[in-house]
């Protein structure tokens, strides 16, 4: 049986034969769950808990809405081809179960690495000593070589303050030089989950709106105090250190499968019959490439 939030999308209006096709086919399979409130499917329920609060992904479901499945069917393997930042996968291996997450934008593997790394391997002083090494370089450091300014794309152009500019550049040089991977992976993620905030942009669809500070034409808008980069990252570090124990208590010794790509071509690689549970929000039908949004390409995520 497939539980769902709202029958929607597969409800037949008699303007297209494909609908009704795919509503003969499962709607006998479709079930509401009057328990699914909006804040368990929704990114609502994830805000403030730890690791998850770390990246602003409001296309996500809560903790909440896997563990009441998880506990109530007791799946072996489970997952989820649309895992954003890997909300399904993690919390499944962390109660014991195989999981794997498919996502094609690069953000949300970072984010879902980031967080088994803590709960599994990466001490709370080791990232600590991690976190104030890298504070304390862009903080003091002059300057970084050019080598290390951002890297940016058209769209991305002049989106920082120049102070923000000269401390993510003098980031991106610590971090390339940090040799613990998970560590790294943590210093990358911290970093990129505060650089909206510190910029003239704010993400709106797969677009960018801009502040009137940037001196972009036709930027009209005032995001009103925009924070340096160090003093968002600061915080940001302090909250991740926070969650640790929270993380190794809830996902130790559980390693979900994240996989980068997609799930069109990932899924027919996989066997038959490995998994018995799937737990997703797919793709909204409305012609989104996700792959090109500025904040999740590859000008937001080349640290390295």
């Amino acid at each position: 049986m497939i539980q769902v939030a709202q029958l929607g999308a597969f409800r037949n209006d008699g303007r297209t034969r494909s609908r009704s096709v795919l509503e003969r086919r499962f709607g006998p399979r479709l079930s509401v769950n009057a328990d699914f409130t909006r804040r368990t499917v929704s990114y609502q329920g994830n805000k403030d808990v730890p690791g998850f609060r770390w990246m602003k992904y409001k296309e996500g479901f809560s903790r909440e809405l896997v563990l009441k499945l998880v506990n109530e069917h007791d799946p072996t393997a489970v997952l989820d081809p649309f895992a954003g930042i890997g909300t399904a996968p993690l919390v499944a291996a962390g109660c014991g179960k195989y999981a794997m997450g498919i996502e094609i934008m690069p953000v949300g593997i970072i984010a879902g690495k980031g967080m088994v790394a803590a709960a599994n391997g990466v001490t709370s002083a080791e990232f600590d000593c991690a976190a104030r090494s890298l504070l304390g370089r862009v903080r003091h450091q002059r300057c970084a070589p050019p080598e290390f300014a951002f890297p940016h794309v058209r769209i991305t152009e002049g989106a920082f303050p120049l102070c923000a500019e000269s401390e993510i550049g003098k980031a991106r040089q610590f971090i390339a030089g940090v040799s613990d991977s998970s560590v790294r992976r943590l210093l990358e993620l911290a970093c990129i989950s505060v650089l909206e905030e510190c910029s003239y942009t704010r993400k709106d669809g797969q677009y960018l709106r801009w502040d009137y500070r940037s001196g972009r034409p036709q930027a009209k808008t005032d995001f009103g105090f925009i924070p340096p980069f160090y003093e968002s990252l600061s915080k940001r570090l302090d909250e991740m250190l926070q969650d640790f124990s929270a993380l190794k208590a809830w996902y130790g010794g559980g390693r979900p499968e994240l996989v980068k790509g997609s799930s069109l071509s990932v899924l027919r690689s996989l066997p038959a019959n490995r998994f018995d549970m799937v737990i997703t929000s797919p793709p909204y039908a409305n012609r989104y490439d996700y792959t090109s949004s500025p904040w999740c390409n590859r000008g937001f995520l080349r640290f390295q």
